[in-house]
């Protein structure tokens, strides 16, 4: 991920979490260290208080979820919350994969200046959900205009928020559609429209895939016109000598003609693909041999 040293913003957003993450960053004088979140949200008003927070800071925001090694088990529980939170720092991976940043947590990644969303993290988004408690003689009537109060000032709350973190608009028309029971897991084309990740290139991090024949995998996103296409790498190893690398590539539809795949890197002798791929679906598969060292002098050149 670039660096050896985050902050993990984790879990419910309750009624104190803007006044914690405050105190935290009184203390907390680097400012350079990535900020991921992995929470599925909570109370709006909070969200907004730590997304200034965060703007303050000019803040790098991902979604992630942070592994700490002294946890078992599952590592997300709310005991390995509290492992996490009893100690100043602690050993740790980030994954993006299965890491969601739902609701209103969506507000505290706004918030960063600089905003990153793994192709194997999630961001969802819905309407806001209007909690209130009535008095007894209360009549059904006014039931219903206070809670129309509410849901069009949470609306107002939510679109002035919006516009001032520099986010498009039409993320407010696309909530107005999702009702707060759901949630709409926003595209990568829709993050880019949206102002939320505007990175035309976005990747994961190679991750070990335990089939019952393991390989190693990646995969990216590139923008192509108005769109987004999908790319993938698989490495296995055939032999003590030799692996297989298996890349696949989403089809332009709009394609013609005879494509050719190379890849380069480094100095070293580039691998040579089957010459015509295979189609599965949408998508060309190329296939190419590498020698056990090869593999070796890819992986150590920097990216």
């Amino acid at each position: 991920m670039g660096c050896d040293r985050w902050i993990a913003i984790e879990g419910k957003i309750d009624a104190g979490a803007a006044a914690r993450v405050e105190r935290f960053f009184r203390e907390q004088k680097d400012t350079q260290r990535p900020i991921y979140f992995h929470s599925p949200g909570g109370e709006m008003r909070q969200a907004f208080a730590i997304g200034r927070l965060l703007r303050g800071r000019k803040a790098i925001g991902r979604v992630g979820r942070t592994l700490a090694d002294i946890c078992p088990g599952s590592r997300t529980d709310d005991a390995c919350s509290l492992m996490k939170t009893a100690h100043d720092e602690v050993a740790a991976s980030i994954a993006t994969r299965d890491a969601t940043c739902s609701s209103s947590c969506s507000y505290l990644l706004f918030g960063a200046v600089t905003r990153e969303v793994a192709p194997d993290a999630v961001m969802a988004v819905h309407s806001p959900k209007v909690v209130m408690e009535f008095r007894l003689n209360a009549t059904e009537k006014r039931r219903e205009e206070a809670v129309a109060k509410a849901y069009n000032e949470a609306e107002h709350l939510a679109s002035s928020y919006i516009d001032e973190m520099g986010i498009s608009r039409d993320l407010i028309t696309l909530v107005d559609t999702v009702s707060y029971e759901s949630a709409h897991v926003l595209t990568r084309r829709e993050l880019y429209r949206f102002r939320i990740d505007t990175r035309d290139f976005v990747e994961t991090a190679w991750t070990l895939e335990k089939a019952p024949r393991p390989y190693i995998r990646k995969f990216a996103q590139m923008k192509n016109g108005d769109d987004f296409r999908k790319l993938e790498w698989q490495l296995f190893c055939d032999s003590k000598t030799r692996a297989r690398l298996v890349f696949g590539d989403e089809l332009d539809k709009d394609a013609t003609g005879t494509r050719i795949v190379a890849m380069t890197v480094g100095s070293e002798k580039p691998p040579q693909f089957t010459r015509f791929p295979a189609r599965v679906g949408p998508c060309e598969t190329w296939t190419a041999a590498i020698a056990s060292d090869a593999v070796k002098n890819l992986f150590a050149v920097p990216p």
